[in-house]
């Protein structure tokens, strides 16, 4: 069973790469070619790096408060700083991963990444694949 759906994943993400890479040719892109690629809306960009830079800045601010005096107060804002600023790096790496391999971009393979594209990639087909209707507005 579980062989089963990793083949149809591998079906689905191998027609997906084949269709953006017939799309790849125009820099421009048709509307009516292809699959759209994947786009990352800016603000979860923003927010991301946002909230990275004032991680970063906990990470400093446990390290001068270390430097004046260890405390428990400063351990935890410099462990929290770290882990922080480090998941939500990998979260922008994620990101980018996302938006060039839809694209038939990618350079190599990262199985973290991987596992939580073809997440993404399911929870996209189940959405979309709902009949949504004509979009007029009839009384």
């Amino acid at each position: 069973m579980a062989k089963r759906n990793l083949e149809e994943n591998d079906n689905m993400e191998s027609a997906v790469l084949k269709a953006n890479a017939d799309n790849s040719g125009n820099a421009q892109g048709d509307a009516g070619v292809g699959v759209k690629p994947l786009k990352i809306r800016f603000s979860f960009k923003a927010l991301a790096f946002c909230a990275s830079v004032v991680t970063l800045s906990w990470f400093f601010e446990g390290t001068r408060l270390i430097k004046d005096g260890p405390t428990v107060e400063g351990v935890a804002t410099l462990v929290g700083g770290t882990v922080l600023t480090l998941l939500l790096v990998v979260v922008q790496g994620f990101f980018i991963y996302c938006e060039e391999r839809s694209k038939g971009l990618r350079t190599r393979n990262i199985a973290l990444f991987d596992r939580g594209y073809k997440k993404y990639v399911q929870l996209a087909s189940k959405l979309t694949s709902k009949d949504k209707g004509d979009n007029t507005n009839r009384g």
